[in-house]
């Protein structure tokens, strides 16, 4: 379960912060408050998982923090290539999870939250684009 959660909050984090900005992880790092809009995430993640009973060990940590303070990184989360392809998204399954399990514990994510929103809106884009195209 550990590591389910580990791998949940690098979900979060990486599809949350490249789907919102709509950008690579050097790109994102490149941007004025990018890292700490990064940072700020994954704390926001970290803490759901802590609220769950599944702190982040400080291997992981380190890890994410490399991952996301590799400059020029084009690292994109595939939720972010199926946005930019035009395709369906698992928006809901992780974004969406991860904010219900914020609100059960009572966490505070308002990046996550953000990220949750924007993905949802570009869906209902989506699926009124594919209607009118019927």
């Amino acid at each position: 379960m550990q590591d389910m959660w580990e791998k949940f909050v690098q979900l979060g984090l990486g599809a949350g912060i490249t789907c919102l900005m709509r950008a690579s992880i050097g790109d994102i790092l490149a941007a004025p408050g990018g890292r700490e809009a990064m940072f700020a995430l994954f704390d926001e993640c970290c803490a759901v998982a802590t609220s769950a009973g599944f702190p982040p060990r400080p291997a992981f940590i380190e890890f994410d923090h490399k991952l996301i303070t590799t400059v020029g990184s084009p690292l994109k989360w595939s939720m972010l290539r199926d946005i930019e392809r035009g395709s369906t998204t698992e928006g809901e399954h992780i974004l969406g999870d991860m904010v219900a399990r914020a609100r059960k514990y009572g966490v505070a994510t308002p990046i996550l939250d953000l990220a949750r929103t924007h993905v949802a809106a570009y869906e209902i884009a989506r699926a009124r684009v594919a209607g009118e195209a019927s």
